[in-house]
């Protein structure tokens, strides 16, 4: 519930902030809350910021929807088929990545990998994408 209140807030700053701008920042910001999971002494600072990041983390899902079928308006659908297909891919590929860096490196470094590919994904999105209503 939390999280789905989070996209409506998303949802409604999306047109005030600008899709790429909303989608970055919500990356770049909920990042540090996710490393400083791992290194945080007790369960109630960790379900505080779990919620926080999470609350921040859950904004960028309609910026990102919008932001990614404006990469190619003439095609929405084929854009929505290959955002699925990418989702379904980076899920898997993520939770393979996660399991190796649990193996290697225990549960913190499987937070902080996870935090390195959220700082990865927002600067996907920041140099290679362009957002058309704010250009």
């Amino acid at each position: 519930m939390f999280f789905g209140l989070s996209e409506i807030v998303g949802g409604y700053l999306v047109h005030r902030v600008g899709r790429k701008r909303q989608l970055v920042a919500t990356l770049v910001i909920s990042s540090p809350l996710l490393m400083l999971i791992a290194f945080v002494p007790t369960l109630w600072i960790v379900l505080i910021l779990s919620w926080i990041g999470g609350f921040i983390y859950g904004m960028n899902f309609p910026a990102n929807t919008s932001l990614i079928l404006e990469q190619a308006p003439e095609s929405l659908g084929t854009m929505m088929s290959m955002s699925t297909i990418f989702v379904t891919f980076g899920t898997g590929l993520g939770a393979a990545i996660g399991g190796a860096a649990l193996i290697l490196s225990g549960w913190i470094g499987l937070i902080l990998t996870f935090a390195a590919l959220q700082l990865i994904a927002a600067a996907v999105f920041f140099f290679l994408t362009k957002d058309p209503c704010t250009t």
